[in-house]
């Protein structure tokens, strides 16, 4: 079964702060069509040997640079999500984080911005990540040292992930969703295709999630 061009893959963070669960995600797409006998399956097998473990520059040892030391990485996940949805591969588990500090509260988060080059109300979104160490925020603002390590952190997401040929390359990407046709209360939404990341931004200032985002998008 060839890989489509474009299809889309994603990487689940999940992590435990003060005994609450909390996710990143994360979309990346093939830049190029991928030809038999390669499955999307093979994909994540491939990145998650690639990108699973706690090395440098891999998703969990570059993630426990900026996580609190109370902070434990459950698992990380990797799945084709589209054109089908196929079985996760399932990478390293409880790694903790090895920022000096403790993570006080669950909800604060400091946050980046990742844009599309049609960045309307589409190709734009934000990613809120938790267990900040209580060490680099200054009166609602994460400190210069930690906005190096936060920069070093975005710029290994948005940064292609090169796996074995035939399989290539993997960019960032952002999913667009639509409202499926007719509307219903409340709406429902389709895919409706993955943008490649042209542009990130790192928010200086710490964001406090007052209600359940779970389930209404990224």
């Amino acid at each position: 079964m060839a890989v489509e061009l474009h299809s889309a893959f994603e990487v689940r963070l999940n992590y435990r702060v003060n005994n609450q669960n909390c996710v990143n995600v994360f979309h990346y797409r093939n830049t190029a069509a991928i030809p038999d006998p390669v499955t999307p399956r093979d994909v994540t097998v491939a990145f998650n040997t690639a990108f699973g473990g706690m090395g440098a520059g891999q998703f969990e040892g570059e993630f426990a640079k900026v996580f609190a030391a109370n902070v434990e990485i459950t698992e990380i996940d990797f799945q084709a999500v589209y054109p089908v949805r196929w079985l996760k591969t399932v990478g390293e588990l409880g790694t903790p984080g090895l920022h000096p500090g403790s993570a006080n509260a669950q909800n604060v988060q400091w946050t980046f911005t990742k844009r599309g080059l049609l960045a309307d109300r589409h190709a734009i979104g934000s990613m809120h990540v938790g267990g900040v160490p209580d060490s680099v925020f200054e009166e609602g603002w994460i400190n210069d040292a930690f906005q190096d390590k936060a920069n070093v952190l975005i710029d290994f997401i948005r940064a292609n992930k090169v796996l074995p040929n035939p399989i290539g390359i993997l960019e960032f990407g952002i999913i667009n969703k639509a409202v499926v046709q007719p509307p219903t209360i409340p709406p429902k939404y389709k895919y409706n295709g993955i943008d490649k990341v042209f542009e990130t931004q790192l928010q200086r200032t710490l964001r406090t999630q007052r209600t359940r985002t779970w389930g209404k998008g990224q």
